[in-house]
């Protein structure tokens, strides 16, 4: 399934495209409004799953 929210992997809040299946998140990209060739890759939003199911991920303050 796919759904549109915001990342908060930073401050900048980019509106995002996720891919969910089974509850977990398999793939993000970045909505944007300009056109492919200017758009940037964000390094951590290609990694947002990774970094989300990593097990040396902090889960506690």
């Amino acid at each position: 399934m796919k759904r549109h929210t915001i990342c908060r992997l930073c401050s900048s809040c980019c509106p995002v495209e996720v891919e969910i299946e089974d509850g977990r998140l398999v793939f993000a990209a970045r909505k944007s409004f300009l056109p492919q060739e200017k758009q940037l890759i964000c390094p951590k939003l290609k990694t947002a799953a990774e970094i989300t199911y990593s097990p040396h991920r902090l889960k506690t303050p």
